[in-house]
């Protein structure tokens, strides 16, 4: 062996045999003959730097193996970093420790490391819930305590996020705006603010700028929307004369008289509860509109859940209405009265009526075409007639014509005259049964 082979082979071995950088750094310079800071201008070189974090005296190895995951690189003592995981302090007689992270829904201790992102509450690893972003209007920490000083100062067809908390809520639409529930922080809540009221006499939420022609839209997502009725029987998430259309989306509605009263406008309401009110929702005998409910749940209101006082509305120009996968129950009106265009579709209209004469506890057309499809219409009642479905022309000439269809069932109505459909005759009127 030439002393040339001699040197590199001795380098190797002091690289190999050991990881103590004093006496790898010696054995080195021994071998090439030069000095151990000369080392460092070699790359190929496994040279220890000492880790500059506060933690302490935790040094990490360059290059092949920095953390060691497996055998003889998974151990670890106060001199060397275990990198996404903890030092497991050594047991017995061992000299070094493990490293390790702790399963999610084990056990563990402060300062111990929870495997793939997860952290220690509660001493136990749990997986850490993304913080939401900051939110336009919280209880503090944000831009405004006030969903109405949000509103003033947004612009036209921004999105306001609202955090945790109940704010008193009561603005005049001049822009086209979005109300939000921030991230994923439940429990935001809009209150009707009773010290504003507009000309007619009901509270809002939002309602129209009497002074501005404009249409708007109003878009309110996953919030909780309340008011204090019966104390205050004049709330309303909405008011629209004309001039405003809501979209609500994935929000529970109680305490409010009513939760939508409109006219012109096309008015979504999506995903939606309404509970323990006066009415889901109202629509002006005026209105040339539309309205679109889906998938939605509305139950226990001390009167009808959608009502329009078409009595005057052409039924080709009148309102268009479309219900879709919703359920009204124990309302102690009507649950269903509409003129115009009506399609009510896989719905479910079940215990409502039977505490006012208000001619039928189920289904009402007045002045309309309505198609119902899929339908069960079960256990209504009323203290006249019209138990399940009631239908009538009015003697102003309009007509009244009405499709059951597909697997629509009346059953189990009661009222003293017509318990299953009654047919007020005041001029021309169709009444249609298709395999229902």
């Amino acid at each position: 062996m030439d002393e040339d082979a001699f040197d590199r082979l001795t380098r190797l071995l002091a690289g190999r045999l050991t990881r103590r950088v004093g006496l790898a750094s010696s054995l080195a310079a021994l071998a090439w003959g030069r000095s151990a800071p000369d080392l460092e201008a070699r790359p190929r070189e496994q040279v220890r730097r000492r880790d500059e974090r506060s933690a302490g005296d935790a040094e990490v190895i360059d290059e092949k193996r920095p953390c060691g995951p497996k055998a003889r690189d998974n151990r670890c003592n106060t001199h060397k970093d275990c990198c996404t995981k903890f030092c497991k302090p050594p047991k017995g007689d061992a000299k070094v420790g493990r490293c390790r992270c702790i399963k999610l829904g084990k056990k563990c201790k402060s300062g111990q490391t929870c495997c793939g992102g997860a952290v220690c509450e509660g001493k136990r690893c749990v997986q850490q819930t993304p913080p939401a972003g900051p939110c336009t209007v919280c209880a503090s920490g944000c831009a405004f305590t006030s969903v109405n000083d949000a509103y003033a100062a947004a612009a036209p067809g921004a999105v306001i996020t609202i955090g945790a908390g109940s704010y008193p809520t009561n603005f005049a639409v001049s822009k086209n705006i979005t109300l939000e529930g921030c991230g994923s922080l439940p429990g935001a809540e809009l209150t009707v603010e009773r010290s504003v009221q507009n000309a007619d006499s009901y509270y809002a939420i939002a309602r129209d700028n009497d002074g501005d022609a404009n249409l708007y839209t109003v878009t309110m997502r996953s919030l909780k929307l309340t008011g204090s009725y019966p104390t205050n029987d004049k709330e309303a998430v909405l008011v629209s004369n004309g001039l405003l259309t809501l979209v609500i989306e994935n929000c529970q509605v109680s305490n409010v008289a009513t939760m939508l009263y409109a006219e012109e406008g096309a008015h979504v309401v999506t995903n939606v509860t309404v509970t323990n009110g006066y009415s889901a929702v109202y629509n002006s005998s005026v209105s040339t509109g539309s309205l679109t409910i889906t998938g939605c749940t509305f139950s226990d209101l001390d009167s009808y859940a959608v009502y329009s006082s078409a009595d005057n509305a052409d039924p080709l120009t009148g309102p268009i209405f479309s219900m879709t996968n919703t359920s009204i129950t124990g309302c102690k009106s009507n649950a269903l009265f509409y003129g115009g265009t009506t399609t009510v579709t896989g719905c479910t209209l079940t215990g409502n009526g039977g505490s006012s004469a208000e001619e039928f506890g189920g289904l009402g057309l007045e002045n309309g075409i309505m198609t119902v499809i899929d339908t069960t219409i079960s256990g209504n009642s009323d203290s006249l007639f019209g138990g399940g479905i009631y239908v009538k022309s009015s003697a102003t000439g309009g007509n009244a014509s009405l499709t059951l269809a597909g697997t629509t069932t009346v059953t189990n109505n009661t009222a003293p005259d017509g318990a299953g459909l009654a047919v007020i005759q005041l001029a021309p009127y169709t009444v249609t049964v298709t395999g229902a």
